[in-house]
């Protein structure tokens, strides 16, 4: 499966406004998650940034998820592969990397289409160690199995987070990891 999203920083007021905005649609609203992450193998892609297996916790739920980037016509994209599995399980794989890096984070989610495509939304707020407040994302997400629509979904993706912030332009943030560990 091929994720293809823009992640973009936003206010603490851009925040409130979207879920006003998001509410007020005919987009689900999914709810409050709390989710750690724990990035456990970590390497540089051939196409810039990280390929990397991570384990999160997100309520109850333990998940594992491996994101690799490939180019496909001019666009990195990743391809995600997830799996929920056990608590127990989790504990164990987080066990043998000790120094493995962890993000703590809160995401509103919520679904829904936009010209006729599904389309998922989570806005984090993440307080990183190296920033002295709390800070907001939205990122907006289309799922994919055909490579061929990779470009278009990527266009109809940046179009949506235009038309929701109401700016002419945006700008893709890096992702948790980078930002995390470069201190961005």
């Amino acid at each position: 499966m091929y994720e293809v999203e823009y992640k973009v920083e936003i206010t603490k007021k851009e925040r409130a406004e979207l879920i006003t905005l998001f509410k007020k649609s005919s987009f689900v609203d999914e709810g409050i998650n709390l989710q750690n992450d724990f990035y456990v193998e970590v390497k540089n892609s051939a196409f810039g940034g990280f390929d990397f297996k991570r384990y999160r916790t997100e309520g109850k739920k333990a998940l594992y998820t491996q994101k690799i980037w490939e180019k496909i016509n001019g666009i990195n994209t990743r391809k995600e592969t997830e799996k929920e599995i056990s608590v127990s399980e989790l504990v164990s794989e987080i066990d043998r990397y000790p120094d493995c890096l962890k993000i703590s984070k809160e995401r509103k989610s919520f679904s829904g289409k936009y010209k006729e495509q599904e389309i998922h939304i989570d806005m984090d707020s993440v307080k990183f160690s190296h920033s002295p407040e709390v800070r907001y994302f939205i990122e907006a997400e289309v799922l994919t199995d055909e490579k061929e629509k990779v470009e278009k979904l990527r266009e109809l993706v940046a179009a949506f987070l235009k038309e929701s912030l109401g700016r002419n332009e945006i700008i893709e943030s890096p992702g948790m990891f980078d930002m995390a560990f470069y201190k961005k």
